[in-house]
């Protein structure tokens, strides 16, 4: 079962593109969505591996036509200042 109203937006600690890129999961009902803050660090499925990524933005509506995968944990760490965040989108976005 799946918190279909929860859609974030994560930058992935194992993604090589130079484009800056985030990519959309849900969060499953066995974890506390509405914990969830933007400076998180979560695990996540990234291809065939368990990937570390940043929680950049939580948005309430999730894309049509998509089927997320799902966070698979939410790591016990106080997230990102907020100053730390706009560090990493802008070197994310240096990189496009």
């Amino acid at each position: 079962m799946y918190n279909e109203c929860m859609n974030i937006n994560v930058s992935v600690a194992s993604y090589n593109g130079k484009d800056g890129r985030q990519f959309s999961y849900t969060c499953p009902d066995t974890l506390p969505a509405a914990g969830l803050q933007p400076g998180q660090i979560v695990t996540l499925p990234f291809g065939k591996k368990t990937s570390l990524a940043v929680v950049r933005e939580l948005n309430a509506k999730k894309p049509s036509g998509i089927k997320l995968s799902s966070v698979k944990e939410i790591l016990e760490l106080p997230p990102l200042a907020p100053h730390q965040l706009d560090l990493l989108g802008a070197e994310l976005e240096a990189r496009q």
